[in-house]
C-alpha cells in the first residue's frame, strides 16, 4: 500500500514531462514506453509531417527556414490544442521541448532568417507558455559522444531537435 501511496504521489507530481536530447538517441521511443508505463498521453513529435524536412536534409542551407518555422509553428499548434483539455487530468509525455526549437534555429539560420524567425516566433512561445505550464520533469536522453553522427544518420529520423 504505501508503495502504491508513493507512485501515486511521483504521478501527481510529474503532469507534463518532458524527454530532451539530441537526434536519434530514442527521445520518440522512451517517451512512448513512458506513456506506456505511466497510461500518458504523448505529444510526440511528427517530423515525417514536415514537408521541407527532406530538403533540409539535402541542402540545409536553402531549406533551414522553411524548415524551422514548419517545427515552430507544428509544436505550438500542438501545445495550443492541450488547452481543450485538462491539463492536470493526465499525465502527459514529450519528446521535445518548446524552447529548445529557438536555440535549434538559432544554429540554422542566418541572422536575417533569425530575425524573422524571431518575430513569427515571438506570438507562439506567448501562446504555448499562457496554456501550458512548464515541464515539471525533464529528463536529458543522450548518447556517447563518438556514436551521435553514425545513429542520427543511421536512423533515419525526421526530427529538427
Amino acid at each position: 500500500m504505501n508503495t502504491r501511496m508513493n507512485g501515486m504521489a511521483s504521478e501527481a507530481a510529474h503532469q507534463f514531462i518532458v524527454i530532451e536530447g539530441p537526434i536519434g538517441v530514442g527521445k520518440t521511443s522512451l517517451a512512448r514506453r513512458l506513456c506506456a508505463s505511466l497510461a500518458a498521453q504523448g505529444v510526440l513529435e511528427e517530423g515525417a509531417q514536415n514537408p521541407f524536412l527532406e530538403r533540409f536534409y539535402r541542402n540545409p542551407r536553402a531549406a533551414a527556414l522553411p524548415t524551422q518555422l514548419y517545427f515552430l509553428l507544428q509544436r505550438a499548434q500542438q501545445l495550443a490544442s492541450l488547452q481543450q483539455q485538462d491539463l492536470f487530468g493526465s499525465v502527459r509525455v514529450a519528446d521535445y521541448l518548446l524552447e529548445k526549437d529557438r536555440l535549434f534555429a538559432k544554429v540554422t539560420l542566418d541572422q536575417a532568417e533569425y530575425r524573422l524567425y524571431e518575430q513569427v516566433c515571438a506570438r507562439p512561445n506567448r501562446i504555448s507558455s499562457s496554456i501550458c505550464r512548464p515541464p515539471s520533469m525533464c529528463c536529458s536522453s543522450g548518447s556517447p559522444g563518438a556514436a551521435l553522427p553514425t545513429s542520427s544518420i543511421s536512423s533515419g529520423r525526421t526530427s529538427s531537435a
